[in-house]
């Protein structure tokens, strides 16, 4: 007996929304045809994906055939302006709806795994003037930056952030090796030519001590800090920084309670990425790979405009969980993907007008059955998400309250909206874990985990992240191993697949 092949997601395969209309189906199929095309591709992978590009466009551009696949995939079709249930209307309210996994769960003897997604849109519009922004550079100036061009990768992504920053803004920028040093204080962006002067004047040596560098910007950032304006700090580094983490993260957290966001860049393949992520996500910021000038090219833009349009001065979601329950991940999937801490308070970051945080918790339920009784509700989580809006007034806050009924029937089918945010984790989780098999010795499972990963991107139209996975996959079998950027390029690759639908669309028709 034949086996059925799973049913690909066709509105990924091209790179759009379930909303999308005809014209942008067939200018999806064009622009898809012109990059996976075999007489213009050549990798080994583009015979098989321009295939399911042709079968995505022959389905969704017929009208009776995309309403049957629609159905059958379980496509509910909305208005690109659908309101938020559950909350109350008028522009000053915040918007929050959540949805969990099951809302009924058996009460059992052993530990069960619980997934709630929360879903927030900011309750003020986007300003119509930017908030003035004062921005610090950290910059690596250890020996290692001689390298690779990675100096001049980091100075050519500092002056994309100088080109759309706006006369009133300030920047100031600390360089660091060994020790720090102030290299320009405070200066307004209209006298751009000291600023030029201070970033040539970075020259590589000496090691990585990024605490100390902290530190410093830190004594001078919170001299000038401004009610009206951001204060954000940028950090640059190449490498790793040794026994000084515990002192560096207690600083961002101070960062953090005086409402300064701090965001990390690494350059190359030898920085610890596990720790520029908590150093940034204390702070409700992000961490990103810098690999080339064209990716500084696309990310920094978008990041200095949500910095002069954000529309709360500070997100911060505060919460206490039930004896027993733990809080296994807490991830935000939008506007930029974060693994955020796991004790409460968590800053949630900044987002502009039209764009919403999207946050998917993991809990670990414990065991009910002598507990509990069937029919009870078990409540896992109260807490609330406290947003401060610009120019003073009070905090508005919205309540958070995670709950299931305890019962045995069988549970329904989690919401769509789940089932996708545990599907594309589940996909980073992949790659961790083919990296960790990798670090002990296991290349045979190493393999096998991103075969399978491959397979499951390609299912689902993430043609581009399953190139990658199988470059990597190849050279393991020709007894390769994958260099420390290629590592980095797979983490970061498959992190970005976190974002939701529409907003992974948008960036990859940006980068196309």
């Amino acid at each position: 007996m034949g086996t059925t092949r799973p049913q690909p997601n066709y509105y990924e395969i091209l790179g759009i929304s379930p909303n999308a209309t005809p014209q942008e189906i067939r200018q999806a199929y064009l622009e898809a045809v012109r990059r996976w095309h075999p007489d213009r591709n050549k990798t080994p992978e583009a015979h098989e994906v321009f295939l399911l590009v042709r079968e995505a466009y022959e389905i969704l551009s017929n009208p009776a055939l995309r309403k049957d696949y629609d159905q059958r995939m379980g496509f509910t079709i909305a208005p690109r302006t659908e309101p938020i249930l559950g909350t109350a209307p008028g522009p000053r309210a915040p918007q929050l709806r959540i949805r969990v996994s099951y809302d009924q769960i058996p009460p059992l003897d052993e530990p069960q795994v619980w997934y709630a997604l929360l879903n927030l849109r900011s309750p003020w519009p986007e300003p119509e003037r930017p908030h003035p922004l004062t921005l610090w550079f950290v910059l690596d100036q250890s020996n290692s930056m001689r390298k690779e061009g990675k100096m001049a990768l980091q100075k050519a992504a500092v002056r994309y952030a100088l080109n759309i920053l706006r006369p009133e803004d300030q920047v100031g920028i600390v360089g660091f090796h060994d020790r720090p040093r102030l290299l320009l204080p405070l200066t307004p962006m209209k006298e751009r030519g000291a600023i030029e002067r201070a970033l040539e004047s970075l020259r590589p040596g000496g090691g990585t001590e990024i605490a100390q560098a902290v530190e410093l910007t830190w004594r001078y950032a919170q001299q000038r800090l401004s009610q009206r304006g951001l204060t954000a700090i940028w950090l640059f580094t190449d490498g790793r920084t040794y026994g000084d983490e515990d002192r560096a993260l207690s600083l961002a957290r101070q960062w953090a309670e005086a409402g300064v966001i701090c965001d990390t860049f690494g350059i190359g393949g030898d920085w610890n990425e596990s720790f520029l992520e908590d150093l940034a996500a204390q702070t409700g910021g992000a961490s990103y790979f810098l690999d080339s000038e064209s990716t500084a090219q696309q990310l920094i833009p978008e990041k200095v405009e949500r910095y002069h349009y954000a529309t709360v001065r500070r997100a911060r979601f505060t919460f206490t969980l039930s004896p027993q329950v733990q809080l296994t991940g807490l991830y935000r999937m939008s506007p930029e993907v974060a693994h955020l801490p796991t004790q409460s308070p968590v800053q949630l970051g900044l987002v502009r007008g039209g764009e919403r945080w999207l946050l998917l918790l993991e809990m670990r339920l414990p065991p009910l059955r002598a507990t509990h009784r069937e029919g009870q509700t078990y409540q896992v989580l109260y807490g609330r998400i406290g947003l401060l809006p610009w120019g003073g007034g009070p905090e508005h806050e919205e309540g958070v309250v995670l709950q299931v009924r305890l019962g045995e029937r069988a549970p329904s089918r989690p919401p769509r909206a789940v089932r996708h945010a545990v599907e594309r984790l589940t996909w980073y989780r992949m790659q961790r874990a083919s990296r960790e098999a990798l670090h002990r010795g296991q290349p045979h499972k190493a393999r096998k985990l991103l075969r399978n990963l491959a397979a499951r991107l390609t299912q689902r139209g993430r043609l581009r992240a399953a190139a990658q996975v199988k470059r990597v996959e190849r050279r393991l079998r020709a007894g390769a191993l994958p260099s420390a950027k290629d590592e980095k390029v797979l983490e970061y690759g498959t992190r970005l697949l976190m974002l939701p639908e529409n907003v992974d669309a948008a960036r990859r028709r940006r980068s196309s």
